[in-house]
């Protein structure tokens, strides 16, 4: 992982804690696990992350919807599910996904002003850029 991953790791860490499940970048042509605690990963046998990020790609369109439709700009996405809830944003046409375990209020328009504000270079964590099987584990 490049030092921009691990910074953007380290923006979610501090935000969520050990409530952290997984951090995925994506863009039209693919997706990066930048985290994925253990115990998230055995939960995803069977299951194909890919299939949910390309739902998520539909964002790109929706955002620019919501940006004409209303006075506000649109900044972020908050899904609720009964074990966790997924936050989904776009930093300079990077699509961004990450879940958290659910019990605890977290204030995802702070994580999302952090992420605006931070230097790291989004191009760099693009998600078609680096194989999917990149991350790290709570145990790395």
């Amino acid at each position: 992982m490049n030092d921009d991953s691990e910074a953007f790791v380290a923006i979610f860490r501090e935000f969520a804690g050990d409530a952290l499940r997984d951090v995925w970048t994506f863009d039209a042509d693919g997706e990066r696990c930048l985290y994925i605690r253990e115990d998230v990963a055995d939960s995803l046998d069977g299951h194909d992350p890919e299939q949910y990020i390309d739902n998520e790609r539909y964002g790109y369109i929706t955002r620019r919807t919501y940006n004409d439709l209303t006075y506000a700009e649109y900044q972020y996405t908050v899904r609720g599910f009964d074990e966790f809830s997924t936050f989904r944003t776009f930093i300079e046409d990077v699509g961004v996904l990450a879940s958290v375990d659910r019990g605890k209020t977290h204030d995802f328009g702070e994580l999302f002003d952090r992420l605006q504000t931070s230097e790291i270079e989004y191009d760099s964590i693009r998600g078609s850029d680096e194989p999917n099987d990149s991350h790290v584990t709570a145990d790395d």
